[in-house]
């Protein structure tokens, strides 16, 4: 606590986002926008940043929940993710 009564607390990647379970993805070129915005209402996701430009190109982050998930509940529907339209060419849950 500060001198005058004021608090802080430090700043984490992790609480940029805000709670809840995250995956990046990386969608096929092909992909269109319609193709993705069916794609996150099929999975209740929400793009919360991207695409990065740096490193293998287009990654975004996607929220999958608002609350935390198991790791084998996260990485269950990373699998499902990759496996379920043929839009998504990488995936791997995110913190």
């Amino acid at each position: 606590q500060g001198r005058g009564g004021n608090t802080f607390e430090t700043a984490s990647a992790r609480s940029a986002f805000g709670p809840g379970a995250y995956a990046l993805v990386r969608f096929v070129e092909t992909a269109t926008v319609a193709d993705i915005t069916r794609f996150l209402g099929m999975h209740d996701a929400t793009i919360v940043d991207g695409p990065r430009p740096r490193g293998p190109g287009g990654m975004y982050r996607l929220r999958l929940s608002e609350v935390p998930m198991a790791k084998a509940e996260l990485d269950q529907a990373v699998r499902e993710l990759s496996s379920t339209s043929g839009l998504v060419n990488f995936a791997a849950p995110a913190e």
